[in-house]
């Protein structure tokens, strides 16, 4: 019996024994724990998430796919809104300045009979004023010569006096 208590006290000092010990308590708490169905549970979690990080993975390449050929386009279409943009402000300039021209061409012809009327109005009025002074210089003159040379006050009497006895009523 000394040799089993020998044999019995080397593998208590030994490290195995302290090992199957060990073993022997992980395996009654794992198996009061339910670590295989929790292990199981967390494999099938994580396979879970996998699926779906590759779905969301797939989602988002159709997302970029789909901005890339958006993208791929916009500038064709910036250019093309641009140059409808140009045209139709050379449109609308043409135009503005087709109006402006009427308008203006319509202010100057107001102006030019506005200066014809004014025009005819001085010519109008200086014609009268310039009948006015003739007269009365021709008056002033036939006065100034009838004075100076008695003899043609006569004569123009007696020339009247012929036309009276010409006319017959």
């Amino acid at each position: 019996m000394d040799e089993i208590i020998k044999i019995w006290d080397i593998i208590v000092k030994s490290n195995t024994f302290n090992f199957a010990i060990l073993l022997i308590l992980v395996a009654v708490v794992a198996s009061k724990l339910n670590i295989d169905e929790k292990l199981e549970n967390l494999k099938k979690d994580i396979i879970k998430a996998i699926e779906s990080a590759q779905l969301k993975k797939e989602e988002a390449a159709k997302i970029l796919s789909s901005a890339r050929n958006e993208v791929e386009h916009l500038e064709e279409e910036i250019s093309s809104r641009i140059n409808k943009a140009k045209e139709n402000s050379t449109a609308i300039s043409e135009e503005i300045l087709k109006e402006a021209g009427k308008k203006a061409k319509k202010i100057e012809e107001g102006i030019s009979r506005r200066i014809e009327s004014e025009e005819k109005t001085i010519s109008a009025t200086l014609s009268r004023q310039t009948a006015t002074v003739a007269i009365a210089l021709a008056t002033d003159h036939i006065k100034q010569r009838l004075e100076n040379n008695r003899e043609l006050h006569k004569k123009f009497i007696n020339e009247s006096i012929e036309e009276l006895d010409r006319i017959n009523f």
